[in-house]
């Protein structure tokens, strides 16, 4: 069996591949191959960007098939959150089916799309990639939280039966944890006692600090992972903030134009997924609070503290 873990992005992902990278030794004693061929430290995303692309030649996938064909192990797994994309099952189904003859089960994790967008944006634009602008970067790539073309793209090669479609959201994970609900759905069982530390802190800050940390990064020598460490390791109030990107009615009307898509993905994979896609919150009498200008203001003038803080620590 090979399981191809497909994200999504920002849901935990890179937490299942430190984990199945740390325990490499013991996974293949047990069965499992974590393969290793084109995996980039933990991940097998150099992949799928081959598989996203429109280049005829596929050096990356024939290193994977030709792994997999060479060792003998009952179940093989590839993890890439870059791999949920509608370019990506038609590439892979092609080129498995072409050379090998296993089944193929896909598992992917699912947060609400508001939530999704406002993570991809902050992380986005801490590291310098983009400027703030939040509506524009909604507009150009709110494609990336309509979850269910892709979704019927795997379907369509794969077949609904091997696709996994699990929440992200703590209390609907198997003991609350990431990695165990991952273990619990593909069935991986290790002969022994895996180890579990944790990967590099990535905190979510509030947008006023990832939009300063994105302006340092572009208009200094400061590297963005040397920032984020030294701000991460702050024990300061209001530098970590979710829910103040987006406000009540951005959110609701994305969530709205994507709800019926979001219905077919419970209606197919689980009506337990609605419990995580579910926006009530931000109807009328909803519990969503944005923050008011008082508390943005607050949240501004922390930010300001902490990025000069940190980049004079950082400068000597």
């Amino acid at each position: 069996m090979l399981i191809v873990h497909v994200g999504t992005q920002k849901t935990g992902s890179s937490s299942i591949q430190h984990f199945l990278r740390e325990n490499e030794g013991l996974l293949r004693e047990s069965g499992i191959s974590y393969i290793s061929a084109v995996r980039e430290w933990s991940d097998h995303n150099k992949l799928a960007r081959e598989l996203r692309s429109d280049a005829a030649d596929t050096p990356r996938a024939d290193a994977v098939v030709a792994e997999i064909t060479a060792r003998g192990y009952d179940k093989y797994i590839l993890s890439a959150e870059e791999l949920f994309h509608k370019r990506v099952p038609g590439r892979l189904f092609d080129h498995l089916t072409r050379h090998l003859d296993m089944e193929v089960r896909i598992v992917c994790y699912l947060r609400r799309p508001d939530h999704l967008m406002e993570a991809l944006y902050k992380q986005r634009v801490k590291t310098g990639d983009i400027k703030p602008w939040p509506l524009r970067y909604l507009d150009a790539n709110k494609w990336e939280c309509d979850y269910l073309p892709v979704l019927d793209a795997f379907a369509d090669r794969f077949g609904g039966e091997h696709i996994s479609v699990r929440p992200y959201a703590r209390p609907h994970l198997k003991d609350g944890d990431i990695v165990a609900d991952f273990l619990d759905v593909t069935g991986l069982r290790m002969n022994g006692s895996p180890t579990r530390s944790m990967p590099e802190d990535n905190p979510t800050f509030s947008s006023a600090v990832s939009e300063m940390m994105g302006f340092c990064v572009r208009n200094s020598d400061i590297r963005f992972y040397d920032l984020n460490e030294k701000i991460a390791g702050l024990d300061w109030p209001n530098l970590k903030k979710s829910g103040d990107v987006y406000n009540r009615t951005t959110r609701l009307r994305l969530l709205e134009e994507l709800e019926p898509g979001l219905r077919e993905i419970t209606r197919r994979y689980g009506e337990d997924l609605w419990q995580t896609l579910s926006f009530d919150d931000l109807r009328e009498g909803g519990s969503f609070a944005f923050p008011s200008e008082h508390d943005r203001a607050e949240l501004a003038l922390q930010a300001g503290k902490a990025v000069l803080f940190a980049a004079m620590r950082l400068k000597g």
